[in-house]
């Protein structure tokens, strides 16, 4: 799309269909227009002027979205009384055991709604300790370019919009601003909505085409949650083990947490749980192309804001619990490391690809596949849990240091 708009004027569909992403589509016109005004200005070949422009994209756009996604990672932290070692350490840790990733290489919009999630839940966050209205105003800015960014995300909106209302009708009390906040949330949603159907309407010719043929949430919810999890493909405990550790971590001592975590990072949880179920029914749950769980992306920053808890928690507990976390975390980046050493080359396309797409079947099952494991794929999960729980009992149990200090 952001060929057709920057050469035909148009949201022609002459270049190939978009079936999302149209913010991203315009804000990657001027980095495109670079590299293929280049190409034009050396009398390339229109195919090649078009090359230009994806290498200025990717070299200029990415870039500054990855950056971006860090700078607000590390600016939430501090928001949340995190020291600053402990805040370079757990953005180091986000950018290396997450954001090596292809669909970040590849330019999909993934990287670019994680970063508008994340700016969003930094205004959620100060807008418990004053400016209620305004923070959130800006909230729902944030949350209106995500569903211009992916239309999935209006789910993720209405999440949000429950969790501000409850943070004003419950814990502040204050009807007037209860109404107000969500007068204004309406409308920055229903300008989401309308602006995202009238781009259905100028791109397809039907506010209600989003361009999607042949696929929808009608998959089976076992297979995408094993996949989305668990397979040598796509899982999610394979891929980014750090993220899992977050989630378990926050899920278990949620108890000990104070009020006002407890409550803005069980919006995190909520909300990750729920797109983990709408994925897990989509029929292309396996996101074609990729490494790892492609459609998971934009809530991994958001849950790393749970590590330096991990980390302080590490800290005072069990060497057994400290050599456990460090060997996630170091599984965690050698898997996105491995990554780049194209282990896909190892096979023929033949045995990979059907019709120019991941074969699902072989991201699940195939032993082809499995070569980063002796285990197949039962032992692997029964593995992984074994593992999970081992490190949890010995975390819960209290060091003879702890008991000592206490």
């Amino acid at each position: 799309m952001t060929r057709s708009l920057l050469t035909e004027g148009s949201f022609a569909t002459a270049h190939g269909p978009i079936n999302y992403a149209p913010l991203q589509s315009i804000l990657m016109i001027p980095s495109y227009a670079l590299g293929y005004f280049y190409g034009s200005w050396v009398h390339a070949p229109p195919e090649k002027q078009h090359l230009f422009g994806i290498l200025s994209t990717y070299f200029l756009f990415l870039p500054v979205v990855i950056s971006a996604l860090c700078i607000w990672f590390f600016k939430i932290l501090k928001e949340m009384g995190v020291d600053n070692q402990v805040s370079i350490i757990s953005t180091v840790i986000l950018f290396w055991g997450t954001y090596l990733l292809p669909y970040g290489k590849g330019m999909f919009s993934e990287p670019l709604s994680a970063l508008l999630i994340l700016i969003s839940f930094y205004y959620f966050l100060v807008s418990q300790s004053g400016n209620y209205l305004s923070s959130n105003r800006k909230n729902f800015f944030c949350l209106s370019l995500l569903v211009l960014n992916n239309f999935v995300f209006l789910l993720y909106f209405g999440l949000m919009m429950v969790y501000v209302f409850w943070g004003s009708r419950i814990k502040r009390r204050d009807p007037s601003e209860t109404r107000r906040v969500v007068l204004e949330g309406l409308f920055f949603l229903g300008a989401s909505v309308f602006l995202f159907l009238c781009y259905n309407y100028f791109r397809y010719g039907q506010f209600f085409n989003f361009g999607y043929s042949g696929e929808g949430f009608s998959g089976n919810l076992i297979v995408g949650l094993y996949g989305l999890l668990f397979s040598v493909g796509r899982g999610l405990v394979i891929y980014s083990p750090i993220t899992i550790l977050c989630l378990l971590f926050f899920t278990f001592r949620y108890h000990e947490m104070e009020l006002w975590r407890q409550f803005v990072f069980s919006s995190i949880l909520v909300s990750f749980l729920c797109f983990l179920l709408v994925y897990s029914k989509w029929d292309y749950w396996y996101g074609g192309i990729c490494w790892g769980p492609r459609f998971l992306i934009p809530f991994i920053p958001l849950i790393h804001l749970m590590f330096p808890m991990v980390w302080k928690s590490m800290s005072a507990s069990s060497k057994p619990v400290r050599v456990g976390v460090f060997l996630i975390i170091f599984w965690g980046i050698g898997m996105n490391l491995w990554q780049h050493l194209n282990p896909d080359l190892i096979y023929q396309k033949n045995d990979l690809m059907v019709n120019g797409l991941y074969n699902p079947e072989y991201l699940l099952f195939s032993d082809k596949l499995d070569f980063l494991f002796v285990l197949n794929q039962a032992g692997l999960f029964l593995g992984l849990l074994v593992l999970s729980a081992s490190l949890l009992w010995v975390w819960n149990k209290p060091s003879d240091r702890l008991k000592s200090s206490a």
